[in-house]
């Protein structure tokens, strides 16, 4: 089973970030879009599979690196060989770094590989990587950038109020980070420690 195609989607997604953002990586103040990149990738019989890569600002330079680079690289290799097309690719394009566009690029590949390995041998992907004896998975809330203590301290609220235990966010200023106050117990040590 060959690749036959790769094709990037970038998508843009109406987004309420919880208040108003700060600039940062994913783009202006006031995030009202987030955008990203699918992958979808074809085989020759038929099968199709889809991955996503790291959007924001970097969806027009992955798409590239995609379109231009790594689709002509992966077209017309064996679909089946996830783990030596994948070194083979990181191994030829190593010069460009080991983050930014090639990886995410080669990220979105990868997941769109799997998701056919998983199609194709009607097992789910986690099974195909190993397997795992967990019942249960924790989730954590990804907030973006606040530098408004009360929009730190409503989003973290909103977060625990979902169910998160813990939590991946930014802030800009020691002040929004206070914001959180002892509704952010989940905070990682380092960051109690800096809070003190």
């Amino acid at each position: 089973m060959k690749i036959a195609s790769i094709e990037s989607i970038p998508l843009r997604i109406p987004f309420t970030s919880g208040g108003q953002s700060d600039a940062g990586a994913w783009g202006k103040a006031g995030l009202q879009t987030v955008d990203s990149l699918v992958v979808k990738v074809t085989t020759d019989t038929g099968v199709v599979g889809w991955g996503e890569t790291f959007g924001f600002m970097s969806v027009p330079g992955a798409r590239v690196v995609i379109d231009s680079i790594l689709a002509p690289e992966a077209v017309g290799r064996d679909a089946t060989q996830v783990e030596k097309l994948m070194l083979d690719l990181q191994t030829k394009f190593h010069i460009f770094g080991r983050s930014g566009a090639f990886i995410y690029g080669l990220s979105a590949i990868d997941i769109a590989l799997w998701d056919i390995a998983g199609k194709v041998t009607e097992k789910p992907v986690y099974q195909l990587l190993g397997g795992s004896d967990a019942s249960s998975l924790r989730c954590y809330a990804s907030l973006i950038r606040y530098s408004d203590p009360e929009r730190v301290r409503e989003n973290v609220s909103r977060a625990l109020g979902g169910g998160s235990k813990s939590r991946s966010g930014r802030r800009k200023t020691m002040q929004g980070l206070r914001g959180c106050g002892r509704r952010a117990a989940f905070l990682s040590p380092r960051a109690r420690m800096r809070r003190r």
